[in-house]
């Protein structure tokens, strides 16, 4: 029952006493985060082993909307 404003605010995606999104839900939702947040990405890498010293397996660059990325990401 809780609007939509108020479900993003629970994850950390907006902010209800500005009435705008955070800059995560730019960069996750914006349709250019880059033209507010220049130089803005989101950066994915999956290491071997369980800790950050563990071999770098794979690394992705996200810099358009992770929403437009479909099943790429």
């Amino acid at each position: 029952t809780r609007t939509v404003e108020q479900q993003m605010q629970a994850l950390g995606y907006f902010n209800v006493k500005y009435n705008c999104p955070t800059f995560a839900g730019v960069i996750m939702f914006g349709k250019r985060p880059e033209q507010f947040l220049p130089g803005s990405y989101v950066q994915y890498v999956r290491f071997s082993g369980t800790d950050r010293a563990g071999e770098i397996k794979a690394s992705s660059e996200i810099r358009s909307d992770v929403r437009s990325r479909g099943d790429r990401a």
